[in-house]
């Protein structure tokens, strides 16, 4: 019997940043997903498996007339959402306070990843391992 996964949604509109991330997270035994819009970060949000965790770059597209880091977080208070923006953008957001992390777009996705894992380590620590990586699934 397969053991419970975590899964993680990135919502990035840049797909080579989207892919980087996502094939990261993936090399830590994560399900990973992505999104290019609000459309489909809502759409994942809502469905009868959505992720446990979102990973929401400030720039995805946004076809709402709210921001989507605000729709995300009013609608699904429980999904913890770790953003990655250039902090320049963010503009004192009075979402910010409801995310778990906010990491500055860098090019290099160590403190993103590090943040991500200190997120699902604290929301799932029986399923990740010390090595910041979840642990295998049972066969």
């Amino acid at each position: 019997m397969k053991g419970p996964q975590v899964t993680i949604l990135v919502a990035e509109r840049n797909p080579h940043m989207r892919d980087f991330i996502c094939r990261e997270l993936a090399r830590r035994n994560l399900l990973v997903s992505g999104a290019k819009s609000s459309d489909e970060v809502m759409a994942a949000l809502d469905s009868p498996r959505p992720p446990d965790l979102v990973v929401l770059a400030v720039n995805t597209i946004n076809t709402g007339s709210v921001g989507l880091l605000e729709r995300v977080t009013a609608q699904f208070p429980k999904t913890p959402v770790v953003l990655h923006a250039f902090l320049e953008d963010l503009n004192g957001n009075p979402a910010l306070g409801r995310v778990q992390g906010v990491v500055e777009k860098s090019g290099n996705p160590e403190e993103l990843i590090a943040t991500v894992i200190k997120v699902l380590e604290r929301k799932f620590p029986r399923l990740m391992n010390d090595t910041g990586t979840q642990e295998a699934p049972d066969a």
